[in-house]
């Protein structure tokens, strides 16, 4: 299984990211960037999904400023309800899903991601477990 980190404050956003992501991700959620930055430094996840505006951050740029500069090579993807993201944020993030979403956007974007940032080189563990998560999509939408 995919190994997901999902830094978001917002209780009713974590479950519908946990629900969309059941079959196919561990998903681990913190509620502020201080404690997803405590995480990511422990290197145990395959992405991070990032809310861009959380209660222990200024604004949006200073979350993914705050982050990429904290992050082992891992894909983080922007998690945000914002409208467009640009600028610098957009060149921070290897990706950025719009709340809400369905699970086959979430997937896919997970996967688009993990390969971008591994220059379309993935380790044998991440592949396997992008593997079971596609296999597992398929199989819920049939």
């Amino acid at each position: 299984m995919l190994r997901v980190l999902l830094i978001e404050d917002n209780p009713f956003n974590q479950r519908i990211a946990r629900s969309l992501l059941k079959d196919v991700a561990r998903v681990d959620m913190v509620s502020t960037l201080a404690e997803g930055l405590e995480r990511v430094g422990e290197g145990a996840y395959d992405v991070v999904l990032l809310d861009l505006l959380l209660p222990d951050s200024n604004d949006a740029e200073e979350t993914v400023r705050r982050m990429a500069d904290a992050v082992p090579p891992m894909p983080v993807i922007a998690y945000t309800a914002m409208g467009q993201v640009h600028g610098d944020i957009a060149r921070w993030v290897d990706g950025v899903i719009k709340k809400p979403c369905d699970a086959r956007t979430l997937i896919r974007t997970i996967r688009k991601a993990v390969l971008h940032r591994q220059n379309g080189h993935l380790s044998n563990h991440a592949t396997t477990r992008l593997r079971e998560a596609a296999e597992a999509m398929r199989l819920m939408v049939g």
